[in-house]
C-alpha cells in the first residue's frame, strides 16, 4: 500500500498531478496564487512529506521546518491564510496513513529529546539536579532507536520506498525479525 502522490519532480521543478486539478484546496490555490502557486505546492510537499526520496526537508524539525523551507525556496506568503492552511490539511491528509502517522509520532519525540540533549547542562545536584533522568534516558536510548529505525523502516515499505540491490523486492514471506 502506497499514500497518494500528488507532486512529481522533472528537471528541478514540482509538476501537480491530475488530482491537484479536482481537489477543491489545491485549486483555489491555482487560483488565488497564479504566479506562484507552484512555489506553494512545493511548500506543501516539503511540509508534509517524509520520504527522504523526494523531500530533503524531512529530516528538518517539524518546529523548525516552516520558517527554513519558506526562506529556502523564497516563499513570501502567509503561511497562517485560510487558503493555505486548507491546502496543507488536504495535502497532510492524502499524504498520511497508518504508518505514517506512527513514525511522525516517534519522529517528532525524537526530535525533542535531541534537542533537549543538545542544550542540556548536567546539573548533579541530589536534590533538584537532572543526571538522573538523563541517564535513565541513555539506559533507553538504544530501545527507542530500535523502535524509531522500525517505525521508519514500515513506513518505507508502506510507501514502496525500500530499494534493494539490483531494484529487487523483498520476497512476500521475508521476516524482519531477526
Amino acid at each position: 500500500m502506497s499514500a497518494g502522490k500528488l507532486f512529481e519532480f522533472q528537471n528541478g521543478k514540482i509538476i501537480p498531478n491530475e488530482h491537484c486539478s479536482v481537489i477543491k484546496p489545491l485549486m483555489r490555490i491555482k487560483e488565488e496564487y497564479p504566479d506562484d502557486y507552484l512555489n506553494i505546492f512545493l511548500y506543501l510537499h516539503y511540509m508534509c512529506s517524509l520520504r527522504p526520496t523526494d523531500n530533503p526537508y524531512c529530516d528538518v524539525a517539524i518546529v523548525e521546518r516552516e520558517e527554513v523551507v519558506c526562506r529556502d525556496i523564497g516563499l513570501f506568503i502567509d503561511t497562517e491564510s485560510y487558503l493555505v492552511k486548507d491546502a496543507m490539511e488536504s495535502v497532510a491528509k492524502i499524504y498520511e496513513s497508518t504508518f505514517y502517522r506512527i513514525y511522525k509520532g516517534i519522529k517528532n519525540y525524537m526530535d525533542q529529546i535531541g534537542d533537549i540533549l543538545s542544550t542540556i547542562t548536567p546539573n548533579f545536584d541530589a536534590k533538584d539536579g537532572n543526571v538522573n533522568t538523563v541517564r535513565a534516558f541513555i539506559k533507553d536510548y538504544q530501545l527507542m532507536s530500535d523502535n524509531y529505525k522500525k517505525a521508519f523502516k514500515d513506513f518505507e515499505e508502506e510507501q514502496g520506498t525500500i530499494s534493494y540491490r539490483g531494484g529487487g523486492r523483498a520476497a512476500y514471506d521475508i521476516d524482519d525479525e531477526s
